[in-house]
């Protein structure tokens, strides 16, 4: 319950709607979107992984190494799956996984 509070006030106050959904709606579709974003990240840096867990990172942490990800050149797997997320998916995703405990 604390993410789902979490999230909800983030994206109230991060990601402003062009159009104004009802309260309810928009942090429910919102966190299904952001779970499901993060859901693939856990395969390769969940518990128990050979690549870095992240587990603990920050927010901004996350933020920053995806958009680095995205921007810098390479042909790495992360340099691959970053270029395939908006500035929204990447704000989600390190929303999501940063406010995880």
């Amino acid at each position: 319950m604390r993410k789902f509070a979490f999230i909800a006030a983030f994206i109230v106050t991060a990601c402003q709607p062009a159009v104004q959904a009802e309260p309810d709606e928009l942090p429910r579709d919102t966190l299904s979107k952001a779970a499901t974003l993060s859901a693939s990240c856990s395969g390769c840096h969940g518990g128990g992984s050979l690549v870095v867990n992240l587990s603990g990172w920050s927010e901004a942490a996350l933020h920053e190494s995806l958009t680095s990800y995205q921007t810098s050149r390479g042909d790495s797997v992360m340099h691959r799956y970053a270029r395939g997320l908006s500035d929204n998916d990447i704000t989600l995703i390190a929303g999501y996984l940063g406010a995880a405990e």
